[in-house]
C-alpha cells in the first residue's frame, strides 16, 4: 500500500505543518511530479497513474488530511468524502484508462436511487484534472452501478454490471465506448452467442478486464425477483465492434466457494499476466485459472477465513487481499503452479481500512 506522505516526500513535515498548509504543499508536490511523469512529456504511464488522482479532504473530527492515490491502471479507487457524520460518507468508484490520460468517476445520485452518471476527466501535462463530459448510464431506465466500468487493454471499450437492487430489476450489462479524446460514451452492443449454451437468465454481478480483449465476470442465474443461484465465473471476448462472445456454458463455468451473490467492494481482479483471476467475498479469497476465450478453470481452495473486501495484484506475482472487517492485509505469492503466503502474512492494519492501493515496481 502507498503512504501518500512518502510518495510526495512530505513524511518529515507532517508533525510541523497544519492540515491546510500540508494540503497546499501536497498539491504543489503532486503537480511538480506530474509534469515529468505524464506520458505526453515522455514519462512512464505507471508513474503518472501512481500520481494521477487523489482525493483531498480535511476531516474536522480528526484534524487529519486524507490523500488517496491511484496506483495501477486496473485499480478502481473508492473515493471517500470524509464528513463528521458517518451518514454523509459518499463512495465514488473510479478508474483510470491504461494510458493514464483520463479518469472516469461513477456518481450515483443515491444508493439504489435508480440513477447514475459517469464523468470523464482529462489529466493534463501538469497533473491537473479537467472535465471532459458526463453521461447518464445503466439499464432499467438508468439504474446505478456498483463498480467502475472495466476497461479492456487497448482503451477502446469498457463494461460494468448494473446495480440489481435498484428499481426492482435484475442485474444487467452496461457497455461503453471510449471516444477519441478519452471521453466515455454509452455503447449498444450484442451478447452473442449467448444461448443455448449460456441461458439468457444469467446476469452479471461484477466484471473485470484481462489482457488483450478479454473479460471475466461473476454471473448468476436469475430464478425470480431478487432470487439468484450461486454465482459462477464466465469469460468473454470483445470484438472490434464491442460485441461480446463466450464459450462459457452453464455446465463448464466454475462455482467459487465463497457463498451467494454479494457486493463487498472490489470483488474480482485479474493478474497482470492475464492468467490468474482472484475473487473475494465474505468467506475469503479464491484464485482461478483464466484461459482467455476458453472457460475459466478452478485452481485454489479458499485462502483465508476472513471476509475480504479489496484485492489487487502487483507486477511480481503478489496478490494483496484486504479485510476491512478484521483490519488484516493478506499477501500471497501466486504463479500458475504455486501459491505461497508471504512471510508475516496476514499483516495487522492499525486503523480500519476502506481502500487498497498497490504500486507496481
Amino acid at each position: 500500500m502507498v503512504d501518500w506522505k512518502d510518495e510526495l516526500g512530505l513524511a518529515h513535515l507532517v508533525t510541523e505543518l497544519s492540515g491546510n498548509d500540508l494540503l497546499i504543499l501536497a498539491e504543489a508536490r503532486y503537480r511538480q511530479k506530474a509534469k515529468s511523469a505524464h506520458p505526453d512529456q515522455g514519462g512512464d504511464p505507471l508513474k503518472m497513474i501512481r500520481l494521477a488522482l487523489y482525493t483531498k479532504t480535511f476531516d474536522e473530527s480528526t484534524s487529519g488530511l486524507v490523500l488517496v492515490v491511484i496506483a495501477t491502471s486496473n485499480s478502481p479507487l473508492s473515493r471517500k468524502v470524509m464528513e463528521t457524520s458517518e451518514e454523509l460518507r459518499i463512495s465514488h468508484p473510479s478508474r483510470l484508462n491504461h494510458a493514464g490520460r483520463n479518469v472516469y468517476v461513477v456518481f450515483p445520485i443515491s444508493y439504489g436511487g435508480c440513477a447514475a452518471s459517469i464523468q470523464t476527466y482529462d489529466i493534463s501535462k501538469s497533473g491537473d484534472l479537467s472535465f471532459n463530459g458526463g453521461i447518464m448510464t445503466g439499464n432499467n431506465s438508468g439504474s446505478g452501478l456498483l463498480q467502475a466500468p472495466a476497461i479492456i487493454a487497448n482503451d477502446t471499450f469498457a463494461y460494468a454490471a448494473s446495480d440489481f437492487e435498484c428499481c426492482g430489476g435484475s442485474p444487467g450489462w452496461s457497455g461503453y465506448n471510449l471516444g477519441s479524446s478519452g471521453e466515455m460514451e454509452n455503447l449498444t452492443f450484442n451478447l452473442s452467442p449467448y444461448s443455448p449454451q449460456l441461458p439468457a437468465g444469467y446476469v452479471p454481478v461484477y466484471v473485470t478486464a484481462g489482457t488483450g480483449n478479454y473479460l471475466a465476470a461473476i454471473v448468476s442465474l436469475n430464478n425470480g425477483p431478487e432470487t439468484y443461484a450461486p454465482p459462477q465465473l464466465a469469460s468473454y471476448t470483445v470484438n472490434d465492434h464491442g460485441d461480446l462472445s463466450t464459450t462459457s456454458t452453464a455446465t463448464n463455468m466454475p462455482y467459487p466457494s465463497l457463498g451467494g451473490v454479494e457486493f463487498l467492494g472490489e470483488t474480482l481482479n485479474m493478474s497482470p499476466s492475464g492468467k490468474l483471476l482472484a475473487i473475494a467475498g465474505s468467506l475469503g479469497v479464491q484464485i482461478f485459472h483464466f484461459n482467455g476465450a476458453a472457460p475459466i478453470t478452478p485452481y485454489s481452495a479458499v485462502l483465508t477465513t476472513d471476509e475480504i473486501d479489496h484485492i489487487h495484484w502487483d507486477n511480481s506475482n503478489h496478490l494483496f487481499a484486504l479485510s476491512d472487517k478484521t483490519n488484516k492485509l493478506y499477501v500471497f505469492t501466486v504463479t500458475p503452479t504455486t501459491i505461497t503466503p508471504v512471510a508475516g502474512s496476514p499483516f495487522a492494519i492499525p486503523a480500519t481500512p476502506n481502500a487498497l492501493v498497490v504500486v507496481p515496481k
